[in-house]
């Protein structure tokens, strides 16, 4: 884990649900339900008629995980 917190680190300043999920080795979906339950605040940009995305600022990531890292 310490891998992947070491490339959140080095990530731009927001990160989408599917790069979260790539780096962590975890699905988009899990992404999407810490940000609904409120674990990961997040900014939904909308790409006009074709949807959108979600945007989670890389230091709530980080301190998510390793909030999590430490109580482990």
């Amino acid at each position: 884990m310490f891998d992947e917190l070491e490339k959140l680190k080095s990530s731009g300043e927001y990160l989408t649900t599917y790069e979260i999920a790539e780096i962590l080795n975890i699905t988009t979906m899990t992404v999407s339900r810490w940000i609904r339950r409120g674990d990961l605040p997040g900014s939904y940009k909308s790409l006009g008629g074709r949807g959108g995305k979600w945007l989670i600022p890389r230091d709530s990531i980080v301190a998510f995980v390793e909030k999590a890292m430490n109580q482990q």
